[in-house]
């Protein structure tokens, strides 16, 4: 998954966007509070979760809390935890689907590319548009 988002780092530079990658960018160690004092910068737009682990869906958890992380976050699941196309249920179904009532941040992937976008493409067309918007509506 690391090599995955150095990847798409790489693609959005080309895009103009400036994409972290916390294991690459983030300073060593307290790496919660660093990432929370990041995700809580205005200058950052977007932040993109994979709540894959139980220390990532900690997290996704901890960050629906924060008012000023929350709105910014967009959430990736596989499409059979998404709380609307999945059949599966549990807490981190019911985060996502109060996330996307909420903010309306919660996109179902698939990596096959079979019925739903890979999570690269979602990312990237997501920023691409984002990018659009801070340039021409301001």
């Amino acid at each position: 998954m690391l090599q995955q988002r150095r990847r798409l780092a790489e693609i959005l530079k080309t895009n103009d966007v400036t994409a972290l990658v916390p294991e690459d960018d983030f300073p060593r160690g307290f790496p919660s509070i660093v990432e929370i004092a990041y995700l809580r910068n205005v200058l950052f737009d977007l932040a993109f979760i994979f709540p894959e682990s139980w220390g990532s869906a900690t997290e996704f958890g901890q960050f629906l809390e924060d008012s000023i992380i929350a709105p910014k976050m967009v959430v990736l699941v596989p499409w059979r935890y998404h709380p609307i196309y999945g059949q599966r249920g549990g807490y981190l179904s019911d985060a996502c689907l109060k996330h996307l009532a909420k903010f309306g941040h919660v996109y179902a992937y698939n990596e096959r590319g079979q019925a739903f976008p890979r999570s690269s493409e979602i990312i990237v067309k997501l920023c691409r548009t984002r990018r659009a918007l801070k340039l021409f509506q301001n």
